[in-house]
């Protein structure tokens, strides 16, 4: 089995526990309630405590937690207008030319419609955080007030990565998606917590870690 088959083989089922549903729709009404420089925080949350095989399949199309509050953060984008001061780049260009090659290439080595689908939702993934972060952070100080946000949502992560650590067992299992038993590799377990994979768990931590410390030494 080939790498697009397995994807197709965990996509194309519904896998929904009701606390992830439940989170996410909270999330959505945040994103609508707070203030414009926080509406991104309860969209970290819901991406750091929902495991990303919770999803809702319709017709074909994976509705992802992240994905259905992409599109609460661009209604709200919308309703209020927060899109006017939108300026329009050269980097914003070539993230549209980076998303239309690689649904071309990925469908044209897959040669299926379920490979364009499959980068349809990636596409989507990719275009609604950049744009959705485009339109609400829109200085220095909005991204100052995500990332001590993140701080804050990071210690009742690193908290729960510290359990799974300790005792092999990971509590986001609950939700399904991921596995309840911890990895072993060379006789140490391999946390991830929500994450598809530990690899990921840890790129995570250590690509926020020198910037934390960052905050921590500035006058911010």
């Amino acid at each position: 089995m080939g790498y697009y088959e397995a994807i197709e083989l965990i996509s194309d089922q519904t896998v929904i526990h009701a606390a992830a549903l439940w989170t996410t729709l909270i999330a959505g009404v945040l994103m609508q309630l707070l203030p414009r420089r926080y509406v991104f925080l309860p969209f970290l949350f819901a991406a750091l405590f929902i495991p990303l095989q919770q999803r809702i399949v319709i017709g074909g199309f994976d509705f992802l937690m992240v994905r259905i509050l992409i599109l609460f953060g661009f209604i709200r984008v919308f309703t209020r207008s927060e899109y006017r001061n939108f300026d329009f780049n050269t980097i914003d260009k070539i993230i549209i030319v980076y998303i239309f090659f690689k649904i071309i290439t990925f469908t044209l080595l897959h040669a299926s419609a379920g490979a364009f689908i499959n980068r349809l939702g990636a596409a989507f993934d990719t275009a609604g955080n950049y744009f959705l972060l485009r339109f609400l952070i829109r200085d220095f100080e909005d991204f100052v007030a995500i990332f001590k946000g993140l701080i804050f949502l990071c210690i009742p992560l690193a908290t729960a990565m510290i359990i799974e650590w300790t005792t092999g067992r990971n509590f986001f299992s609950i939700f399904g998606g991921v596995p309840e038993t911890t990895f072993i590799r060379d006789g140490r377990f391999r946390c991830q917590g929500a994450f598809l994979h530990p690899i990921l768990a840890g790129t995570f931590g250590a690509s926020l870690f020198p910037i934390f410390i960052g905050f921590w030494r500035s006058e911010y």
